[in-house]
């Protein structure tokens, strides 16, 4: 047994195996990285609140978030009417009336 396992043969297998095996992880970490865009900084930052992760995922809600505050405003806007003019207010009583009438019936 220990004269096979000693074998140029033998070694020139497991030689190829570890360099397969190295090549396969390299490969894998490219692919991750380059065609599926997975981010690996997130491993090395600090902070996820400082994260471009973070920054990604707020950029929506943010931005929804000032659309609403620029226009609604504040209370006393939305209260006064000035986020509906009285035409829409008829439509959607409309609408509202008719989906009543059609259940009704």
């Amino acid at each position: 047994m220990k004269k096979y396992s000693h074998l140029l043969v033998t070694k020139v297998i497991v030689f190829i195996l570890v360099v397969l095996s190295f090549t396969g992880a390299i490969q894998a970490i490219v692919e991750l990285e380059v065609i599926h865009d997975s981010n690996f900084n997130t491993v090395f930052e600090d902070d996820y609140f400082h994260s471009q992760a973070y920054i990604r995922e707020s950029d929506q809600i943010i931005a929804d978030l000032t659309r609403l505050i620029s226009e609604f405003k504040n209370e006393e806007y939305i209260l006064s009417g000035g986020t509906i003019s009285e035409q829409e207010v008829r439509n959607e009583a409309g609408d509202l009336f008719s989906e009543f009438q059609s259940e009704s019936s």
